[in-house]
């Protein structure tokens, strides 16, 4: 993991527009709406967010 999130490459329903396709973060941009996980924020987290947060969740 390298990329929390990725501005540029905005999510869309449309897959012919969803840039975040080939974005590398572990969360979804969006352009005019706000998250659901995280009031207030423009983005929503992936499944890679909750595999990374998974890995460092566990005792060392």
């Amino acid at each position: 993991m390298f990329t929390f999130v990725s501005p540029t490459y905005p999510y869309n329903e449309k897959p012919l527009y969803d840039l975040d396709m080939a974005s590398y973060s572990v969360v979804k941009t969006f352009g005019e709406q706000l998250g659901a996980t995280y009031k207030g924020m423009p983005w929503e987290t992936k499944e890679s967010f909750a595999a990374v947060a998974d890995y460092y969740a566990r005792e060392k």
